[in-house]
């Protein structure tokens, strides 16, 4: 269990771009309050995410 005074880490982003070569972005859906018993994120936000990424690319 981790506490909530303390960081937890980070996500796989950073290992994978260090052993990837190439240039990255670690992108995701916002959580508020991560691994704890309530994880909450926003009903539309996969949707946005998607929009945002189909303009993109």
């Amino acid at each position: 269990v981790v506490r909530s005074d303390m960081g937890c880490g980070s996500t796989i982003g950073p290992i994978t771009a260090s052993h990837l070569g190439v240039r990255t972005v670690d992108i995701g859906l916002p959580t508020f309050a991560m691994h704890s018993i309530r994880e909450l994120c926003g009903s539309h936000d996969l949707a946005h995410l998607v929009k945002v990424l189909s303009a993109f690319y």
